[in-house]
Formats: C-alpha cells, structure tokens, sequence
C-alpha cells in the first residue's frame, strides 16, 4: 500500500506489480492489476489501455493526456476532461469504439493525430481555445455532427474526418482546407466555406 499527496510518479513505476487491483487518483477507480501513470512537464497524464472503465472522469490536477492515454479501451462509453486540459494527445482515446460521449475542457489547445480515430462519437463541439486538430484526428469514427466556437484560428492536418459519418459542417473563417480533409465521408451533404482560400486536391474526394 502507498499514498501521496504531491510528488512524480515516472511511467511504468507500478509496473508487474500483480496484486494492485485498485488505485485511486482524484477520486476516479481504476479496476486493473497493472498501474502505470505517466509523467509529462505539464502533470500527470494517466495510462489506462485496456483497463474495464466504462464511465471516466479526468483528475483536475491533470493538463495533458498523453499519447495512447485511453486508446483500445473497447468498454470506455463516456469521459468528461477538466477544463486544465491544454493537450490531447495523439491516438489519446483512438479505437475506444464504444466511446460516443466526450466533454472536452474549454482550453484544449491541441487535439493529436488519430486522438479519436475510430470511435463511437457521434457528436462533439470545439472550443475557442482549439489551434491544432491532427491527421486523422476523426477518422473512421462514427462522427456526424461537429461544432465549433470559432474555427478560423484553428490548423487543420490532413484526412483529419476521413471516413467519418459526419453529414454538415460549418468551417467559417477556416483558410485551408487540408488533403485529403473529407475523403471518403459518404454522407456530408452540406460544407461552409465562407473566408475559404485554399483547397487542397483530395479534400473532398470520394464524398458521394
């Protein structure tokens, strides 16, 4: 048994350690025998690949999801994120297919690449504070609807929405659109390009 109040724990720092069952940080219970939390320079960022959480809520005192933080958990259906969160990072909650509800905190500045690739959202709405959305960052997922506070100051990689179910989008403001942004998503219908300057070959390739 351990506790602390402050302090860094380093990746793999519980690791093979086989009778941890459960460990608690800032309220949330992860039922797992293997525990690794991973330290970046902004917090802590928590490891929970292939753990049995369905319902997860991020500690506050977390800033940045690291790279693969929640990927593969096939049996993770909603997260809510504190509004601390400034990154989240790449493949962070990708091929969570069951995952369909997401909050994401109002200063996000930074979504990576494939962060909910393959997923279950349906729905999501942008904050202001969003500047980067990775490649791939949506695709493959079962996403329809999107909203965003202001897209204008937001950087876009490319096939960022490959293949998903996304039907309407409004990007107002938004100079760029990047290769391969829409490719293959069968049911957009409907695209707002008002300010639009650059379209890149493939953007909407493939869109039925």
């Amino acid at each position: 048994r351990a506790t602390m109040s402050n302090g860094v724990l380093k990746y793999s720092c519980f690791d093979s350690c086989d009778s941890i069952v459960r460990a608690y940080e800032g309220g949330m219970a992860l039922l797992r025998r293997h525990v690794n939390l991973r330290y970046t320079v902004n917090g802590i960022a928590i490891s929970f690949q292939d753990s049995f959480i369905k319902n997860g809520s991020v500690p506050s005192f977390v800033s940045v999801l690291d790279d693969d933080c929640f990927a593969y958990m096939t049996d993770l259906e909603t997260v809510s994120l504190p509004d601390n969160i400034v990154v989240i990072g790449n493949n962070a909650f990708g091929y969570c297919s069951k995952l369909h509800d997401i909050n994401i905190g109002k200063n996000v500045e930074r979504i990576g690449e494939t962060a909910f690739a393959h997923t279950g959202i349906y729905q999501v709405n942008i904050p202001r504070s969003v500047r980067y959305i990775g490649c791939y960052c949506f695709a493959e997922s079962k996403l329809e609807r999107v909203k965003f506070e202001d897209a204008s100051a937001i950087v876009f990689e490319y096939r960022c929405f490959q293949e998903s179910s996304i039907t309407s989008i409004d990007l107002s403001g938004v100079k760029k659109i990047p290769d391969g942004m829409f490719n293959r998503c069968k049911y957009l219908d409907y695209v707002r390009l008002d300010g639009c300057e650059v379209i890149e070959d493939t953007a909407f390739s493939d869109c039925k």
